[in-house]
């Protein structure tokens, strides 16, 4: 799978098309179709953006020609830190609630 077309399949599967990817990525929708057909290489702000919106970006640099999907083991580990960060607040609202019920017996 080339460069332009990991774009393509990651714009289809996240945000229904390319244009509402470049849309997400604040950019023209011109400019992301000129890194889709190779005619330009994006710089960093355009891979830092990317990954913000949860692409693989080792997935999306690697041309090796093989067909495969992103590994989404990024976006795994993001979310075992915001439920270890729930379950800390989840713990401090009931240790509150405990404390509140106390005073009023």
């Amino acid at each position: 799978m080339t460069f332009g077309e990991k774009i393509r399949w990651f714009a289809k599967q996240n945000f229904g098309n390319v244009s509402k990817l470049a849309e997400a990525l604040n950019m023209h929708q011109p400019d992301l179709s000129n890194y889709i057909n190779g005619k330009y290489r994006p710089g960093t702000d355009f891979y830092i953006r990317m990954r913000k919106l949860g692409c693989d970006i080792n997935w999306l640099l690697d041309e090796d020609g093989v067909i495969k999907e992103p590994k989404i083991e990024y976006g795994v580990r993001d979310l075992e830190k915001e439920i270890a960060k729930l379950r800390k607040a989840i713990k401090q609202i009931q240790n509150v609630l405990d404390k509140l019920n106390r005073e009023e017996l």
